[in-house]
């Protein structure tokens, strides 16, 4: 965020963010919500199809289901960590899961954060917030 210094109001900068997930509903709900809070967004429908579009337009933040066929988030999230030279890319993994070392897995993947499904607008709000995006 940075303050517009005429009239000392805050504006978000607009980060691209990739969605990538099977379930087109979720998708569907994830994106919307993004763009009400006013970002970019592009998506996916499976991890092999989100890696190529993260390579191609380098996208700061990656929204990844856990589950999905082909390449799933973890593996996702290890593959974009492997070609980063640096932690450019903040990596949310997106789930129903909230067990007790479901946050453990997900640290261990490299991804910085979960958001749990079912999940509202405020709730997605205040991880970017938390996170800085």
């Amino acid at each position: 965020m940075r303050q517009n210094g005429l009239t000392g109001t805050f504006f978000k900068e607009k980060f691209k963010i990739l969605v990538v997930d099977d379930d087109i509903v979720s998708r569907k709900k994830l994106v919307f919500f993004l763009i009400k809070i006013g970002f970019t967004v592009i998506s996916a429908a499976n991890g092999r199809e989100g890696l190529d579009l993260w390579k191609k337009l380098r996208p700061k933040v990656v929204f990844t289901d856990w589950y999905m066929p082909e390449i799933n988030g973890k593996e996702l999230c290890k593959k974009i960590r492997e070609i980063e030279r640096q932690r450019d890319t903040r990596i949310i993994i997106v789930s129903a899961e909230d067990y007790g070392n479901f946050s453990l897995m997900v640290e261990e993947s490299g991804a910085d954060g979960y958001l749990v499904k079912p999940f509202d607008k405020k709730k997605l709000e205040l991880l970017c917030l938390k996170m800085g995006i």
